[in-house]
Protein backbone atom coordinates (compact mmCIF):
# COMPACT_ATOMS: atom_id res chain seq x y z
CA UNK A 1 0.00 0.00 0.00
CA UNK A 2 2.71 2.11 0.76
CA UNK A 3 4.35 1.67 -2.30
CA UNK A 4 1.14 2.38 -4.30
CA UNK A 5 1.06 5.76 -2.65
CA UNK A 6 4.83 6.68 -3.54
CA UNK A 7 4.17 5.46 -7.60
CA UNK A 8 1.08 7.97 -7.23
CA UNK A 9 2.90 10.58 -5.98
CA UNK A 10 6.02 10.22 -7.73
CA UNK A 11 4.47 10.14 -10.79
CA UNK A 12 2.09 13.65 -10.14
CA UNK A 13 5.48 15.23 -9.48
CA UNK A 14 6.77 14.09 -12.62
CA UNK A 15 3.93 15.27 -14.77
CA UNK A 16 4.49 18.46 -12.86
CA UNK A 17 8.17 18.67 -13.86
CA UNK A 18 7.35 17.63 -17.48
CA UNK A 19 4.69 20.03 -18.43
CA UNK A 20 5.31 22.72 -16.94
CA UNK A 21 3.14 25.32 -14.70
CA UNK A 22 0.94 26.21 -17.73
CA UNK A 23 -2.83 25.18 -18.44
CA UNK A 24 -2.50 23.31 -15.04
CA UNK A 25 -5.48 22.98 -12.60
CA UNK A 26 -5.39 21.74 -8.66
CA UNK A 27 -8.67 20.85 -7.05
CA UNK A 28 -9.26 19.86 -3.56
CA UNK A 29 -12.86 18.78 -2.44
CA UNK A 30 -14.30 17.43 0.19
CA UNK A 31 -17.72 15.62 -0.24
CA UNK A 32 -20.42 12.65 0.99
CA UNK A 33 -20.32 9.62 -0.43
CA UNK A 34 -22.86 6.98 0.04
CA UNK A 35 -24.14 3.89 -1.28
CA UNK A 36 -21.71 0.71 -2.03
CA UNK A 37 -22.91 -2.86 -0.73
CA UNK A 38 -21.70 -6.43 -2.41
CA UNK A 39 -23.50 -9.87 -2.46
CA UNK A 40 -21.46 -11.83 -0.51
CA UNK A 41 -21.42 -14.76 2.06
CA UNK A 42 -19.95 -14.83 5.47
CA UNK A 43 -19.58 -17.87 8.00
CA UNK A 44 -22.36 -19.47 5.86
CA UNK A 45 -24.53 -16.65 6.08
CA UNK A 46 -25.87 -15.13 2.81
CA UNK A 47 -26.06 -11.06 2.81
CA UNK A 48 -24.39 -8.46 1.27
CA UNK A 49 -21.02 -6.10 2.65
CA UNK A 50 -22.49 -2.73 3.49
CA UNK A 51 -19.86 0.50 3.27
CA UNK A 52 -21.05 3.36 6.12
CA UNK A 53 -22.06 6.09 4.25
CA UNK A 54 -19.17 8.90 5.38
CA UNK A 55 -17.11 11.70 4.03
CA UNK A 56 -14.36 11.61 1.78
CA UNK A 57 -11.73 13.90 1.02
CA UNK A 58 -10.56 14.48 -2.91
CA UNK A 59 -7.63 16.14 -4.61
CA UNK A 60 -6.53 16.03 -8.51
CA UNK A 61 -4.37 17.55 -10.55
CA UNK A 62 -5.55 18.65 -14.64
CA UNK A 63 -3.18 19.36 -17.52
CA UNK A 64 -5.19 20.72 -20.25
CA UNK A 65 -4.38 19.47 -24.13
CA UNK A 66 -6.12 21.00 -26.95
CA UNK A 67 -9.82 20.17 -26.30
CA UNK A 68 -9.59 18.17 -22.95
CA UNK A 69 -7.42 17.61 -20.01
CA UNK A 70 -5.08 15.15 -18.88
CA UNK A 71 -6.30 13.84 -14.74
CA UNK A 72 -4.80 12.39 -12.28
CA UNK A 73 -7.23 11.90 -8.77
CA UNK A 74 -7.07 10.69 -5.45
CA UNK A 75 -9.58 9.78 -2.82
CA UNK A 76 -10.12 8.93 0.49
CA UNK A 77 -12.94 7.72 2.62
CA UNK A 78 -12.73 6.86 6.55
CA UNK A 79 -15.89 4.16 6.82
CA UNK A 80 -17.17 0.74 8.51
CA UNK A 81 -17.73 -2.00 6.81
CA UNK A 82 -21.12 -4.55 8.12
CA UNK A 83 -22.01 -7.18 7.28
CA UNK A 84 -26.35 -7.56 6.64
CA UNK A 85 -28.35 -10.85 6.57
CA UNK A 86 -30.35 -11.72 3.63
CA UNK A 87 -34.09 -11.47 4.93
CA UNK A 88 -33.35 -10.65 7.89
CA UNK A 89 -32.54 -7.11 10.28
CA UNK A 90 -29.33 -8.14 11.51
CA UNK A 91 -26.27 -5.97 11.13
CA UNK A 92 -23.24 -7.09 12.08
CA UNK A 93 -20.03 -4.22 12.01
CA UNK A 94 -16.88 -6.34 10.78
CA UNK A 95 -13.94 -4.02 10.84
CA UNK A 96 -13.00 0.20 10.11
CA UNK A 97 -11.54 0.82 6.93
CA UNK A 98 -10.53 3.65 4.68
CA UNK A 99 -11.31 3.30 1.38
CA UNK A 100 -9.20 4.92 -1.65
CA UNK A 101 -9.00 5.67 -4.99
CA UNK A 102 -5.92 5.86 -7.34
CA UNK A 103 -7.03 7.37 -10.93
CA UNK A 104 -5.93 8.33 -14.32
CA UNK A 105 -8.45 9.83 -16.99
CA UNK A 106 -9.55 12.38 -18.96
CA UNK A 107 -11.59 15.74 -18.78
CA UNK A 108 -13.52 18.14 -20.92
CA UNK A 109 -15.66 20.95 -20.84
CA UNK A 110 -15.55 24.60 -21.34
CA UNK A 111 -12.85 27.02 -20.13
CA UNK A 112 -14.99 30.43 -20.13
CA UNK A 113 -12.61 31.87 -18.03
CA UNK A 114 -13.63 33.43 -15.05
CA UNK A 115 -17.59 32.93 -14.22
CA UNK A 116 -19.01 29.16 -14.93
CA UNK A 117 -17.14 26.75 -16.13
CA UNK A 118 -19.41 23.04 -16.86
CA UNK A 119 -16.99 19.57 -16.99
CA UNK A 120 -17.73 16.03 -17.14
CA UNK A 121 -15.00 13.42 -16.65
CA UNK A 122 -14.11 9.63 -16.92
CA UNK A 123 -11.04 7.98 -14.76
CA UNK A 124 -9.37 4.51 -14.74
CA UNK A 125 -7.53 2.87 -11.79
CA UNK A 126 -7.58 1.19 -8.39
CA UNK A 127 -9.56 0.90 -5.73
CA UNK A 128 -8.05 0.00 -2.34
CA UNK A 129 -10.02 -0.94 1.19
CA UNK A 130 -7.32 -1.82 4.00
CA UNK A 131 -9.13 -2.65 7.22
CA UNK A 132 -7.94 -1.01 10.11
CA UNK A 133 -6.96 -4.20 11.95
CA UNK A 134 -3.60 -5.04 10.65
CA UNK A 135 -4.61 -9.29 10.68
CA UNK A 136 -6.93 -8.49 7.31
CA UNK A 137 -5.26 -8.52 4.15
CA UNK A 138 -6.04 -4.94 1.77
CA UNK A 139 -8.13 -5.33 -0.94
CA UNK A 140 -7.14 -3.90 -4.71
CA UNK A 141 -8.91 -3.84 -7.28
CA UNK A 142 -9.15 -2.28 -11.09
CA UNK A 143 -11.83 0.57 -10.54
CA UNK A 144 -13.81 2.86 -12.88
CA UNK A 145 -15.39 6.54 -12.21
CA UNK A 146 -17.21 9.28 -13.54
CA UNK A 147 -17.74 12.84 -12.61
CA UNK A 148 -19.30 15.79 -13.70
CA UNK A 149 -20.25 19.30 -12.64
CA UNK A 150 -18.77 23.00 -12.43
CA UNK A 151 -15.99 25.30 -11.66
CA UNK A 152 -17.00 28.53 -10.55
CA UNK A 153 -14.19 30.97 -11.06
CA UNK A 154 -13.92 34.41 -9.19
CA UNK A 155 -10.36 35.44 -10.40
CA UNK A 156 -8.63 34.12 -13.20
CA UNK A 157 -6.78 31.83 -10.79
CA UNK A 158 -9.21 30.61 -7.60
CA UNK A 159 -12.75 29.05 -7.92
CA UNK A 160 -15.55 27.02 -6.69
CA UNK A 161 -15.69 23.35 -7.42
CA UNK A 162 -19.30 21.68 -7.35
CA UNK A 163 -19.41 17.85 -8.57
CA UNK A 164 -21.32 14.44 -8.30
CA UNK A 165 -19.73 11.31 -9.23
CA UNK A 166 -19.93 7.35 -9.73
CA UNK A 167 -17.04 5.11 -8.37
CA UNK A 168 -16.93 1.21 -8.99
CA UNK A 169 -14.27 -1.15 -8.15
CA UNK A 170 -14.94 -3.95 -9.95
CA UNK A 171 -14.85 -6.99 -8.06
CA UNK A 172 -14.36 -11.07 -9.28
CA UNK A 173 -16.90 -13.05 -8.63
CA UNK A 174 -15.95 -16.99 -6.95
CA UNK A 175 -13.51 -15.71 -4.60
CA UNK A 176 -12.17 -14.71 -0.76
CA UNK A 177 -12.07 -11.09 0.11
CA UNK A 178 -10.53 -9.57 3.56
CA UNK A 179 -8.17 -13.25 4.65
CA UNK A 180 -6.16 -13.31 7.41
CA UNK A 181 -3.42 -15.67 8.47
CA UNK A 182 -5.47 -16.51 11.48
CA UNK A 183 -8.81 -17.99 9.82
CA UNK A 184 -8.39 -17.59 6.24
CA UNK A 185 -10.74 -15.55 3.78
CA UNK A 186 -14.44 -15.41 5.65
CA UNK A 187 -15.80 -13.13 2.81
CA UNK A 188 -16.72 -14.93 -0.36
CA UNK A 189 -18.15 -13.71 -3.06
CA UNK A 190 -20.27 -15.89 -4.93
CA UNK A 191 -21.16 -14.10 -8.40
CA UNK A 192 -19.62 -11.46 -10.55
CA UNK A 193 -20.54 -8.25 -8.84
CA UNK A 194 -18.86 -4.56 -7.60
CA UNK A 195 -19.53 -1.96 -5.00
CA UNK A 196 -20.76 1.20 -6.86
CA UNK A 197 -20.65 4.11 -4.68
CA UNK A 198 -22.11 7.92 -5.41
CA UNK A 199 -20.37 11.05 -4.13
CA UNK A 200 -21.30 14.48 -3.88
CA UNK A 201 -18.64 17.06 -3.10
CA UNK A 202 -17.89 20.79 -3.01
CA UNK A 203 -14.30 22.55 -2.56
CA UNK A 204 -11.42 25.45 -4.80
CA UNK A 205 -9.75 24.92 -7.62
CA UNK A 206 -6.58 26.56 -8.28
CA UNK A 207 -5.25 27.32 -12.17
CA UNK A 208 -1.83 27.95 -12.66
CA UNK A 209 -0.13 29.46 -15.81
CA UNK A 210 -1.38 31.84 -18.76
CA UNK A 211 -4.13 30.64 -20.40
CA UNK A 212 -3.43 30.10 -24.20
CA UNK A 213 -5.94 31.80 -26.40
CA UNK A 214 -5.09 29.14 -29.10
CA UNK A 215 -5.97 26.50 -26.72
CA UNK A 216 -8.98 27.98 -25.66
CA UNK A 217 -10.39 28.58 -28.44
CA UNK A 218 -9.55 24.39 -29.27
CA UNK A 219 -10.85 23.47 -25.87
CA UNK A 220 -14.17 25.64 -26.33
CA UNK A 221 -14.75 24.13 -30.02
CA UNK A 222 -14.34 20.61 -28.49
CA UNK A 223 -16.31 21.25 -25.17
Amino acid sequence: MKHTKTIFAGLIFTLIAQLGMSQMELGVSYGYRFGGSLPVRVDNQFGKLKVEDSGAFSADFRYRVGGSALLVAYSRQSSTIDFVQSGLFGRERLFDANIEYFLLGVSRGRDNGIGFNPFGQIALGIGVITPLSTAINSEIRPAVTMRGGFNYFFTEMIGLRVSVGILAPLQYGNAGIFCDSASGCGVGVGASSQIVQGDLSGGLVFRFGNRNRNLDDAYDAGG
